[in-house]
């Protein structure tokens, strides 16, 4: 998962321009108000270096709201106070500095989405509980990203113009996806319908319900390789990629490739189980209906199919295997060629551990195919899984609640 760096600005002092606005404007004495008008400059403080978890998000969440009143008391429309925020670009490094009240909002919500991608990208993972958590942090950074992009204007850093901010909400709505990919994944295999190579398939509601399976998850891949993929053209066709971390960079695409041969990998294996059925028990995905083409024309010819449908199926998962390994070498050779993601062990491993099991039913297919002559030159040019989803997922704003207790202007 990628998580977004925080944004760096400099200290600032509100207790003269605060207190001289007061006098001139208001025409009280200023001193009355100086408890409240430290308490924000501390807080602002405290939010240069907000602490990575909810006590931050907290944070930013109370300073954000003190703006609100700060804005309404001393930024006037027809005049500008003496105060200058500076703010340092999260991609670029490069410093902006505006005396609006709306540029330090939205790089105080910037920062709020970023401590959101880092407590999504740290949650565990393997257990339905993590998931949810991860899901729900990246839908919150994904709104509050998109709510800069709806209300903020004439962004004066990268980090905040409206094309970067549009990437942003792709990335975490696509790594919202990935989490509910893997959710369906985990509670396939602790429901015991799926292991990593051993599965009890027969005829019966177990059989479909496991087919089904593995379409629904060959089409949440497919749909994430789709946003992947749009998500890389985007980042190409607008420059987003010369501002962008050269391993968000290479691993969107990597990510594109990887879903896609995840898709053809288990719609190959649905029709295993689809046929299979039909032939009755089988206690491997290798001793499939496609395993043993010469069992499959038996049983079809015993079903009324003719011999045709059979080796299409045949040819459809021998299409589908060879997509799913050429995908798996794709994305191993994006990973060689981005420097910073070829040391990434735990990336290579997830990789190498699922091409190894593709590779393993292709060989195994390919030596059962050979041995019960099937007629290789009856096979599909090009096989395409369909993106289909069975989860919509929406934009998670979170709702800003004004801090009444405290409030001294």
């Amino acid at each position: 998962m990628i998580p977004l760096g925080l944004k760096e600005t400099k200290e600032i002092n509100f207790m003269e321009p605060f207190s001289d606005f007061i006098l001139e404007h208001y025409s009280e004495e200023s001193s009355i108000y100086m408890d409240a008008i430290a308490d924000i400059t501390d807080t602002r403080q405290a939010c240069k270096t907000p602490s990575r978890d909810l006590l931050g998000v907290a944070l930013l969440f109370r300073y954000y709201n003190l703006l609100y009143y700060v804005e309404r008391r001393f930024f006037p429309p027809d005049r500008k106070l003496g105060v200058y925020f500076e703010w340092y670009d999260s991609l670029t490094g490069v410093p902006s500095c505006q005396r609006t009240i709306a540029f330090e909002k939205a790089c105080i919500l910037f920062n709020l989405g970023a401590i959101y991608t880092q407590i999504g990208a740290r949650h565990d993972r393997s257990t339905d509980r993590g998931l949810d958590s991860a899901v729900d942090s990246f839908l919150r950074a994904a709104g509050i990203f998109r709510h800069i992009y709806d209300t903020f204007t004439n962004a004066p850093s990268m980090d905040l113009k409206p094309h970067v901010l549009d990437v942003l909400v792709s990335l975490m709505l696509s790594q919202a996806r990935e989490c509910l990919f893997e959710k369906l994944k985990l509670q396939s295999e602790s429901s015991g319908l799926t292991g990593s190579s051993l599965v009890i398939i027969s005829a019966g509601p177990q059989s479909t319900e496991l087919a089904q399976l593995f379409r629904d998850l060959g089409g949440e891949a497919a749909q994430l390789s789709l946003e992947y993929n749009e998500m890389h053209k985007n980042i190409q066709v607008n420059d987003t990629h010369t501002y962008l971390p050269e391993c968000w960079a290479g691993l969107v695409p990597l990510k594109a490739e990887l879903y896609r041969a995840l898709a053809h990998h288990y719609e190959a294996r649905s029709i295993d189980v689809k046929v299979a059925s039909k032939i009755g028990p089988v206690t491997s995905l290798k001793d499939s209906f496609v395993g043993n083409s010469r069992e499959a024309l038996c049983v079809t010819q015993c079903s009324g199919e003719s011999n045709e449908d059979s080796a299409s199926f045949i040819a459809i998962k021998h299409t589908h295997l060879r997509e799913a390994l050429a995908s798996y070498e794709e994305a191993q050779r994006l990973q060689r060629m981005c420097r910073f993601l070829k040391n990434k062990t735990s990336l290579t491993q997830a990789i190498k551990e699922a091409n190894y099991q593709a590779q393993e039913e292709y060989e195994n297919f390919r030596i059962r195919a050979s041995a019960n002559k099937v007629d290789e030159s009856y096979d599909l040019v090009e096989r395409v899984v369909e993106a289909s989803s069975k989860v919509y997922i929406d934009l998670n704003w979170t709702r800003f609640h004004v801090v009444q207790s405290g409030r001294s202007f």
